[in-house]
């Protein structure tokens, strides 16, 4: 998921200051369906309690943000450099090649993921991909690494009849049985847990993305990126999505004829503290590094989530296939409206967002005047 997604697609060019408009002529974007009639998918809760419950928990975002290793990981290193090495050639060369390793590192991340994510479908008909039909599935925002989906993706895999369907062949039961490879950093891959519960990845690139579409699966993809991981946990009435220059996915999704169905969660902004600190330079310097530079703590300043109470909802497609590539921009605008339309309509769904605010932020679009942080 987490990448500067589409940073190497500058090929592609940026946006000027596109405004968000109305359509020159009817594209059949659809209008979110009311709150009140959208279903909740119940996801198999983990019946166990206690201490060991707790401490799986612990366990799971220490290592899956990786920083909450470093410290221990250098300290063995440097007391114990041949044994931690082979550890790790061991790990990443051996171990992670085995189906059964990766079965149980599943089993252990859905055993040490809270049950208190939950997920909506909002979308009228399932996503299909038949008659040869494309998607690209897009999901905001980035929070620090994810989180939200991290836990979903484990804990969605119990919906099927392989408990770790997707780690295995890509299957995502929530996003209704779509075969699906996560697109992110290349890092990513090598991260604990992640390259285990996430078997099929691909770069975020466009040559990569396109090779998703070839091997007959879907792009899972975060368009803000790393980006726009530095404005997670920004206090006060205002939401950012750094999409406002980001036009290479709508540019790819039209180019490939694929519709993007958008997914966001909400509450995601709560989860952890960050600094305030010159977000916006951070954010650009992200984008240009490759590195999420956002400075996060959870609970006591562990990387424990202040709160797992997000919920995550998937929307009906939007039609990028019936726009020409000489209509990139009109896309993106309207593509933004539609994803605000989305929150505002579902916002009230999570008490950390029923009164906020989304705004697109970009590398040459700050938070405004009244919106600065």
């Amino acid at each position: 998921f987490q990448s500067t997604i589409f940073q190497s697609m500058s090929d592609f060019g940026e946006s000027t200051d596109a405004a968000m408009g109305e359509t020159t002529r009817d594209r059949g974007i659809p209008v979110p369906r009311p709150l009140s009639e959208i279903e909740e998918v119940m996801i198999p809760r983990t019946n166990s309690k206690g201490v060991i419950r707790l401490l799986a928990i612990f366990l799971v975002h220490h290592v899956r943000l990786v920083v909450g290793m470093v410290p221990w990981l250098g300290f063995l290193l440097l007391k114990y450099p041949g044994k931690v090495t082979t550890i790790l050639a061991v790990y990443w060369g051996v171990l992670r090649k085995f189906e059964w390793f990766n079965r149980l590192v599943a089993k252990a991340v859905i055993f040490g993921s809270s049950d208190r994510p939950r997920f909506m479908r909002a979308q009228r008909e399932v996503y299909s991909v038949a008659n040869g039909r494309k998607l690209m599935v897009c999901v905001h925002p980035h929070g620090i690494l994810l989180d939200s989906w991290f836990n979903l993706v484990a804990r969605g895999a119990r919906l099927g009849s392989d408990s770790e369907n997707c780690a295995v062949d890509g299957t995502m039961d929530l996003l209704d049985r779509l075969k699906v490879e996560f697109c992110f950093a290349p890092a990513v891959a090598w991260y604990p847990l992640h390259g285990e519960t996430r078997r099929y990845h691909a770069p975020a690139t466009p040559s990569a993305i396109r090779g998703v579409w070839k091997r007959g699966r879907t792009p899972v993809l975060c368009p803000g990126g790393f980006s726009e991981a530095v404005y997670t946990g920004t206090a006060g009435r205002y939401e950012y999505s750094y999409l406002d220059q980001r036009m290479g996915f709508i540019k790819l999704a039209i180019e490939q004829g694929a519709d993007i169905c958008p997914a966001y969660t909400f509450g995601s902004d709560a989860m952890y503290w960050t600094w305030d600190g010159g977000r916006h330079d951070r954010a650009i310097r992200a984008q240009k590094l490759g590195v999420p530079m956002v400075v996060w703590s959870g609970k006591m300043g562990t990387n424990v989530p202040l709160t797992e109470d997000t919920v995550t909802v998937s929307f009906d497609p939007f039609p990028t296939s019936k726009y020409t590539l000489e209509e990139v921009a009109e896309a993106h605008a309207d593509y933004l409206t539609y994803l605000r339309t989305c929150f505002d309509a579902y916002k009230g769904c999570c008490e950390h967002t029923k009164d906020k605010e989304l705004v697109f932020v970009g590398k040459s679009k700050p938070p405004t005047a009244h919106a600065r942080l």
